[in-house]
Parts: C-alpha cells; sequence; structure tokens
C-alpha cells in the first residue's frame, strides 16, 4: 500500500503528515517528484518535453541567413522555453512552500492547488460496499459459537480476516 501513487499523494498533501512518515532522502526526493507532478496536472500546465533547436519542423540552424519567419519562431521557442522553466521554478517554489508552512487543515486554503489535491485524494468512498464487505465478513466471525469474545479480540480477528491477503503475501 505504501508504494500506491494515490495512497502516497493522499498522505503528502495532508498538512499533518506531509513527509515525516518517510525514512530515507531517496522516498523524499520520490515524493517530492510525485507531489510536484500532480501540482502541474492540477494546475493545467504544459507538461511537455522542451523540443531542442535541431527538430525536424525546419526551425533548425543553418548557416545562411534565417529568413524571417526563422527568427520568429526561434523567438517564440525561446519566449516558451523561458515561461516554462519559470512555471517549473514556481511549482517547485509552491511545493516547498506548502511542504515548510503549512501546518495544519486552516492553513490549506492558501495553497489552492494543493487543497484541490488534498480533496481528491482524502475523501471517503462514495460506496457503502467496502462496508457491506467488512459487516458481512464481521457476521463470519461474530456467530453463536464467539459470543464470549472481547471487543479487542473481535477488532483483532476481524482485522485479520480483512487484511488476510496482503498478510499472506508478506
Amino acid at each position: 500500500m505504501f508504494s500506491e501513487n494515490e495512497l502516497r499523494l493522499a498522505t503528502i498533501t495532508n498538512p499533518f503528515f506531509k513527509l515525516s512518515w518517510l525514512d530515507n532522502e531517496d522516498d523524499v526526493r520520490r515524493a517530492k517528484t510525485l507531489l510536484r507532478g500532480e501540482f502541474v496536472r492540477f494546475q493545467g500546465l504544459n507538461n511537455e518535453s522542451e523540443s531542442s533547436d535541431d527538430s525536424s519542423d525546419g526551425t533548425s540552424f543553418s548557416i545562411s541567413d534565417p529568413s524571417p519567419e526563422k527568427k520568429q519562431r526561434r523567438a517564440k521557442d525561446l519566449c516558451a522555453s523561458i515561461t516554462k522553466r519559470n512555471e517549473k521554478s514556481k511549482v517547485i517554489d509552491k511545493v516547498e512552500t506548502f511542504l515548510k508552512m503549512c501546518g495544519n487543515l486552516d492553513d490549506l486554503p492558501n495553497y489552492p492547488t494543493i487543497m484541490k489535491m488534498y480533496k481528491r485524494y482524502n475523501v471517503t468512498l462514495p460506496s457503502s460496499a467496502a462496508v457491506e464487505r467488512l459487516f458481512s465478513q464481521a457476521g463470519l466471525i461474530f456467530t453463536a459459537k464467539r459470543y464470549q469474545l472481547t471487543d479487542k479480540h473481535f477488532e483483532m480477528l476481524l482485522f485479520l480476516k480483512i487484511n488476510n491477503q496482503m498478510l499472506n503475501n508478506w
């Protein structure tokens, strides 16, 4: 479960946890990269890779004087690459500011994009199917022969039964 990106984003966007649950620097770096990528996606910024000057669309450098159209295209490409770098640095700044400054849920409205991400990944399930499965499993455990179970023992048995698949893979 710790490797699922949706669950990681749910934890990272929660001001109470952010990156505190990660153990080493590699995990922190990966989590920041994941958060920045999702931040860009939520903002709707252009996430295309930068195109080089020697592309096949006729904008490559030539020794002869370039035409006015080529000069204009190069100026546009230069402006676009500068804008893209500025947007990328703004994303890094906003994410770093959130990670350093946001301390609780009351501060979250100061970071509107992060707040959208928080709402997206930290919502309750819209279906009751998971709860119905839980009650069904509980009914199988709490039978007539097991009326003497304590609450704690019943919860442990139910937890083990529900998470049996994960425990078998562990």
